[in-house]
C-alpha cells in the first residue's frame, strides 16, 4: 500500500484510520527525527511531532503525484529554520554571555568530519533539484534499494542507480561550496552510517496519539506552533550557540581566544546557576502541564463518547480487509516453504506484519513463485536489519567491556544481547576480524567486523556488514 493510499485511508476516518497513519509514522519517523536532530537536537522530538501534525491536517488534500519522503524532509527543515529565526532575537538578548563562552569552547576542539557534514547536510539536500533531492532521501535517509527507488519514481533499477550516483555527486559539490572536502565514496559511506538515527520509542506513541487527537477533533483546524517549555528554550539556546560556534570556527583563528579562558570559567559558573533556576522552573511548569493534559484527555474521552460513528468508505474498507486476509494467506504459504524462512523473523513485531499487509497487492501475486519470493525477501530484509542492529549494539558493548579488544568468536557476544538471544541465531553470521580495535584501518573507512555468510535468495536478499560505526547492507548477488 502506497503512502498516498494510507493518507486517503486516514483522511476517510474509517475503522482503519489510526492504523493507516501509524504505518506512515513507522515508515518515515526516523527520517523526520534525524533531520530535526541534526538541526536543533534539543527540540528534535517537538519538531517531529509538529511535522506529523501538519501531515495529518493535510492528509485530505495532499497532492497525489508528490512523493511523501521529500515533502517530509522539506517541512522538517522549514520548521527547524522557523524555530531558529523565532528564537534568535530572544537568545541574543538573554544569553549573550552563554553564547560567547560556548563559542570559545567550540574553538578549542575540532569538529569530527561527520559533524561538519551534518551541520550543512539538510540545507544542501534542500537546495538540490527536486528529482535529485528525492533519490538522495530515498536512498540514504530511508535506506531504499535501487529497485524500490525505481518503482517509486518510475525508473528501471539501473536508471535509478545512475540517478542516485549523479545526485550524490551534486550533493558533494554543494558541500564543497560550503567549505567541506569530501569524496563521493566517502560521502556515501558517511550517509549510510550516520544519516539516520533511531527515534526514541516513546516518540512513536506520542506521534500516533497526536494523529488520533487530530482525527477526533477534525483535519481542518489551524496548525499549532511548537510549544517550548522554559527548559527547552534553554536547551535551544545551547543548540543555537553550537551552530554559531561552529560557523565562527571556520572563520576565525583558535589561538585568539585562549587568553580568555579565565573569563570562560566565570561565565560557566554563571551558566550553571542559570541552569539550576531553569530546572526549578521546568519542574513547576511540568506539574502545571500534567494537570492541563489530564483535563484535555478527559475532554477528548467525553467527545469520543458523544460523537456519532463516522461514515466509512465501503470500497476502502473492503480493500483493507483484503490486505489483512493476504497476510494470513502468506503465513500459511511460508509455513509450507521453510527454505525461504529464517530464524530472525521472530524479531518482527505486529506492526511489521501489518506493514506487510499494507504493501501486498493481491493473493494472486503470492501464488506465483516470483511474487512470493519478492514478498518473503522484503520481510527477511526487515528481520535481518533488526538482527544486524542487535549485533551492532552487542559488539559495541563487548568492545567497551574488553578494553577495545574484538571478540574471538561470535559466542562471546551472547552476554551482551538485551534481551538475550539463542546461540542458533548467530549461525548465519561470521566474524571477519578478531584483532584489536586500534589495528583496524583508519576511522574514515567503514570497517566491517561481522558479516552475513548465509543467504536464502541471492537474487533478492542483502548481505549485512556490521562494524563499530554502524550497519551497511549490500546486494547479495555478485556484481
Amino acid at each position: 500500500m502506497t503512502d498516498h493510499d494510507l493518507l486517503k485511508a486516514y483522511a476517510a476516518q474509517g475503522p482503519f484510520a489510526e492504523n493507516a497513519f501509524a504505518e506512515i509514522v513507522a515508515r518515515h519517523l526516523n527520517l523526520v527525527y534525524s533531520a530535526a536532530h541534526r538541526q536543533v537536537p534539543p527540540l528534535a522530538d517537538d519538531i517531529t511531532q509538529s511535522v506529523f501534525r501538519d501531515l495529518a491536517r493535510r492528509a485530505r488534500d495532499f497532492p497525489g503525484g508528490q512523493p511523501l519522503a521529500p515533502w517530509l524532509h522539506t517541512v522538517t527543515r522549514r520548521t527547524a529554520v522557523d524555530l531558529i529565526r523565532r528564537e534568535s532575537r530572544r537568545a541574543t538578548r538573554e544569553t549573550t554571555a552563554a553564547q560567547i563562552a560556548a563559542t570559545d569552547a567550540m574553538h578549542l576542539s575540532s569538529p569530527s568530519p561527520w559533524s561538519a557534514i551534518a551541520l550543512h547536510l539538510d540545507e544542501a539536500v534542500d537546495a538540490l533539484p527536486a528529482a535529485d533531492r528525492a533519490v538522495i532521501i530515498l536512498r540514504f535517509f530511508e535506506s531504499k534499494n535501487f529497485r524500490d527507488i525505481g518503482a517509486t519514481i518510475g525508473l528501471s533499477d539501473d536508471a535509478a542507480q545512475k540517478r542516485v550516483s549523479r545526485a550524490l555527486d551534486r550533493l558533494r559539490t554543494a558541500l564543497t561550496r560550503r567549505g567541506l572536502t569530501v569524496t563521493a565514496a566517502g560521502l556515501a559511506t558517511d550517509l549510510s552510517a550516520h544519516a539516520i538515527l533511531t527515534a526514541p520509542a516513546c516518540l512513536v506513541g506520542a506521534v500516533n496519539k497526536l494523529a488520533a487527537t487530530t482525527l477526533t477533533i477534525g483535519l481542518t483546524n489551524t496548525a499549532e506552533a511548537v510549544v517550548l517549555t522554559t527548559l527547552q528554550k534553554s536547551l535551544f539556546t545551547a543548540a543555537l550557540v553550537v551552530l554559531a560556534g561552529t560557523g565562527l570556527y571556520v572563520a576565525q583563528n583558535v589561538s585568539s581566544y585562549r587568553d580568555e579562558l579565565s573569563q570562560i570559567e566565570y561565565r560557566s559558573f554563571t551558566l550553571t546557576a542559570d541552569l539550576a533556576r531553569a530546572r526549578h522552573e521546568h519542574a513547576a511548569t511540568s506539574r502545571r502541564l500534567a494537570s492541563v493534559e489530564s483535563q484535555i484527555d478527559a475532554n477528548l474521552a467525553a467527545t469520543r463518547a458523544m460523537a456519532a460513528p463516522p461514515a466509512t468508505d465501503p470500497a476502502l474498507e473492503k480493500r483493507l480487509r483484503s490486505w489483512l486476509a493476504n497476510l494470513d494467506y502468506f503465513k500459511q504459504l511460508l509455513a509450507q516453504r521453510p527454505d525461504l524462512s529464517i530464524p530472525e523473523l521472530q524479531f518482527l513485531s505486529p506492526d511489521d506484519w501489518s506493514s506487510f499487509a499494507f504493501s501486498t497487492t493481491s493473493a494472486a501475486e503470492l501464488d506465483t513463485d516470483a511474487g512470493f519470493r519478492n514478498v518473503s525477501s522484503s520481510l527477511r530484509q526487515k528481520a535481518e536489519n533488526l538482527m544486524a542492529l542487535k549485533l551492532h549494539t552487542a559488539l559495541k558493548a563487548y568492545i567497551k567491556a574488553s578494553n577495545e579488544k574484538l571478540p574471538a568468536s561470535l559466542d562471546q557476544l551472547l552476554p551482551y544481547f538485551v534481551p538475550a538471544i539463542t546461540p542458533e541465531l548467530l549461525n548465519r553470521y561470521e566474524l571477519l576480524s578478531s584483532a584489536t580495535l586500534s589495528a583496524l584501518p583508519g576511522r574514515n573507512n567503514f570497517n566491517a567486523i561481522i558479516k552475513t555468510h548465509s543467504v536464502v535468495d541471492r537474487e533478492r536478499d542483502l548481505i549485512w556488514l556490521i562494524g563499530i560505526d554502524g550497519v551497511i547492507p549490500q546486494p547479495a548477488r555478485a556484481p
